[in-house]
């Protein structure tokens, strides 16, 4: 009985809004997903907001570096507002163009939609100022590797995103929280909030929307390569996506229908 009372905890902090569930259920390589599979890979959240009311309003995605132009749109489209991306620069040719510097921006789709969108530097970012190393050193950090941005003079922003605290493989702890906790104590200056994504999002556009801009375009797909590992798995992969669509699609014709009221020969109905 542990489990389900714990999953019934979960589901209450997402909704008071003190832990966050981000709409995208895996960190997908976009450029290998038709646009199908990019809208399946949000019903699991849609179906916990359906359900038991968690908030579906942003995604997250860390490590692939890049993304195609159907992101926002279908972002968009399932009313998703933000998205927080955590680049990995190995091969990240984009991000070294400065897109980055563009961050916040809305992300316009080819067909109008947006999202307002943040391409960060990494993805363990809170664990580069000392998060998880205790006050002392996060004061260090934060004076040495933040205020930089006070001096961007094309940054008319009062807050910064640091996306993800933990790089790969890592137990998450409660020692984040701690030190946040300690820090604000003592300091007022640089603030430092431990939030959802979302939150951070929606401080940008109550206050600073009219000044975000608006980028348009494709991000590519520089993470895609690592499929050919598994080239024979990718292909019966693309077979599926279409073979599940045509299935969807001629149940969902003869569903609705009583047994034996389809066309004659309807291999379902048997008529």
């Amino acid at each position: 009985d542990v489990l389900p009372a714990r999953h019934e905890e979960l589901l209450q902090a997402a909704r008071e809004r003190r832990i966050g569930v981000e709409s995208g259920y895996l960190n997908m390589l976009t450029g290998l997903c038709s646009e199908e599979e990019l809208i399946r890979n949000l019903y699991y959240s849609a179906r916990l907001n359906r359900l038991h009311g968690v908030p579906f309003e942003s995604c997250t995605i860390t490590d692939a570096p890049s993304h195609v132009w159907s992101v926002p749109s279908v972002l968009a489209g399932a009313g998703i507002r933000c998205l927080s991306v955590g680049v990995n620069q190995i091969r990240a040719p984009l991000f070294k163009k400065g897109i980055h510097l563009k961050s916040p921006f809305w992300w316009e789709g080819p067909d109008g939609a947006r999202v307002l969108t943040w391409f960060a530097s990494g993805y363990s970012q809170a664990g580069q100022i000392g998060l998880n190393d205790g006050f002392d050193r996060m004061r260090a950090a934060v004076e040495r590797d933040l205020t930089w941005w006070d001096k961007r003079q094309d940054y008319p922003y009062d807050a910064i995103l640091l996306h993800g605290a933990y790089s790969d493989n890592v137990s998450g702890t409660k020692h984040i929280a701690q030190t946040i906790t300690e820090y604000a104590r003592r300091y007022a200056y640089p603030k430092v909030v431990l939030c959802a994504n979302n939150d951070f999002f929606a401080h940008i556009e109550k206050h600073f929307a009219a000044q975000v801009p608006t980028v348009r375009g494709c991000g590519g797909s520089w993470w895609e390569d690592g499929a050919a590992s598994t080239a024979v798995e990718t292909g019966i992969n693309r077979v599926a996506h279409q073979d599940i669509v045509a299935a969807e699609t001629i149940w969902a014709v003869c569903r609705p229908r009583a047994a034996g009221a389809c066309a004659a020969g309807c291999p379902t109905c048997r008529a």
